[in-house]
């Protein structure tokens, strides 16, 4: 039992020990001394950047819609199901056709006499132009009344008008077929672009009228970011066409936004234009996530800036490994800095830190297998490293890939 006139004594003790315990869990367990590992280094620096103001949005499907059928009758196949992924021309459904075919079999059984027809008056055509050049010899050589040479003229007209009609009444046939061979394609419903089906609207047997929707699709690959950004910043967005980082929700992954158009329309009631583009990334993403970005705003202020590369995260947030110079015989060891992203540029990152300073040197190269306090031997990100192998390229010099910030 602690006797009271020694608690304060133990309430001391406390604080010191939970904060030790605190900074245990929050940085990676300090490994045996060994050599200095080579790394390379940067500097901090402060630069004058365009400020950014975070907010929010989400993804979009590029395309979603719901499938119709074009014809009605009774659903005879339901290949779609909720959660299908499905491919463009793959097929969802199928009508019960055969009202249309039968119609379509009595339609080609109409061709061959309509056929027939037009052969017979071809042929008759062809007998009243014989004969009317005939008689045109004939009333040359006065051998034949003019008035046969009139009516062998007038056969010969009625002869082609019977034809035309008949060439007419055979197209028409042929219209028929063609608009009935569509409707019976029709009744097999595709899908119109690839995509995921995320709703089934009829089931077999049911009769669905003309236009009726029979699922609903939205395309996966193609997904759109829709940010709702404050009107005071369209400005500023217009102004600053470069990337903006977005986030996935209030988490660390993320990608650029480099292909995006502003939408000169502001609600009244929330005052915000949207901004959209296209999704460009390999995180796996789906549409009505949430999202996070950081779009420029007009001022423009000295911050810190830091290679994106440095950037790590524990269970407390983000820090980086700063470079604290050796003593008398001893190499520079590594101490963890902690910092607060603000947001970043493909190369860069714009920080907030108490400890940090313009100069500073942190490790942005071989800060993966570092612990506190660790000897390191430091190169510039742009030198040779030790054992004198040929520099390399540096990470900078370059967009950083997807997802680089979230070590």
């Amino acid at each position: 039992m602690i006797d009271s006139r020694s608690l304060p004594r133990v309430l001391g003790l406390v604080a010191p020990v939970a904060a030790l315990a605190a900074l245990t869990t929050a940085a990676p367990a300090a490994a045996p001394q060994g050599p200095p590992a080579s790394v390379r280094v940067d500097a901090v620096r402060e630069e004058v950047v365009t400020n950014r103001r975070p907010v929010t949005g989400s993804l979009r499907a590029a395309r979603r819609g719901e499938v119709a059928a074009r014809e009605k009758g009774l659903v005879r196949e339901l290949l779609a199901d909720e959660g299908h992924r499905v491919a463009a021309g793959d097929v969802l459904a199928r009508l019960d056709a055969t009202q249309l075919e039968l119609d379509l079999v009595v339609l080609r059984a109409d061709r061959p006499p309509a056929e027939a027809t037009v052969r017979e008056r071809t042929a008759n055509l062809e007998s009243a132009r014989n004969d009317l050049e005939s008689l045109r010899k004939l009333v040359e050589r006065k051998a034949a009344n003019p008035k046969e040479l009139v009516d062998a003229e007038s056969a010969v007209a009625a002869g082609e008008a019977r034809l035309a009609a008949s060439e007419a009444g055979l197209a028409v046939i042929d219209a028929r077929i063609a608009k009935l061979e569509q409707r019976i394609a029709d009744m097999t419903i595709v899908a119109p672009f690839d995509g995921t089906v995320v709703a089934r609207m009829t089931e077999v047997g049911s009769w669905l009228a003309e236009g009726a929707s029979v699922v609903e699709l939205l395309s996966t690959e193609d997904l759109e970011v829709w940010l709702e950004v404050p009107q005071d910043l369209y400005g500023a967005v217009i102004a600053n066409p470069g990337p903006i980082e977005v986030r996935l929700g209030a988490g660390r992954e993320g990608f650029a936004l480099t292909d995006y158009r502003a939408i000169p329309d502001v609600a009244e009631r929330g005052r915000t234009f949207r901004l959209m583009g296209d999704a460009e990334t390999t995180l796996p993403i789906s549409a009505g996530m949430s999202v996070t970005a950081m779009v420029p705003t007009a001022e423009e202020q000295e911050m810190l800036t830091i290679h994106r590369d440095a950037i790590l995260y524990n269970q407390v947030g983000a820090f980086v490994y700063s470079v604290v110079p050796g003593g008398e015989g001893q190499p520079a060891s590594a101490a963890p800095t902690p910092i607060e992203v603000l947001f970043q540029t493909p190369t860069r990152a714009v920080v907030r830190s108490g400890t940090l300073r313009p100069g500073a040197q942190i490790v942005v190269e071989g800060n993966e297998r570092l612990y506190p306090m660790a000897p390191i031997l430091p190169q510039p990100i742009g030198g040779a490293p030790a054992g004198g192998t040929p520099p390399q390229e540096q990470p900078g010099d370059a967009p950083a890939e997807e997802g680089s910030a979230q070590r």
